[in-house]
């Protein structure tokens, strides 16, 4: 589902979503640096796949170890803790 140039295949769509969902979303974007919209498309590739309806991947997956390890920073930068080494 790739578009021309290595540039993946998006579509704009308009809708609405939980208040507490926008909220949670923006915030998880401004620790991490990914795009709300890469967010809600890796949260729709995985409940796609959990309910059998994607047969091939239709983005590039977040590395959600290196997700982790960007929150658990940016959360120890904020509370001015030291990071666990593991």
């Amino acid at each position: 589902m790739r578009g021309g140039k290595g540039i993946w295949n998006r579509t704009r769509i308009t809708t609405y979503i939980a208040a507490a969902h926008q909220r949670s979303l923006r915030v998880l974007s401004e620790r991490t640096g990914i795009p709300v919209g890469r967010l809600i498309d890796q949260s729709l590739s995985d409940f796609l796949e959990a309910v059998g309806m994607q047969e091939e991947p239709s983005v590039p997956p977040i590395d959600k170890q290196y997700l982790r390890q960007r929150m658990r920073s940016e959360q120890a930068t904020r509370t001015g803790q030291k990071e666990p080494l593991n």
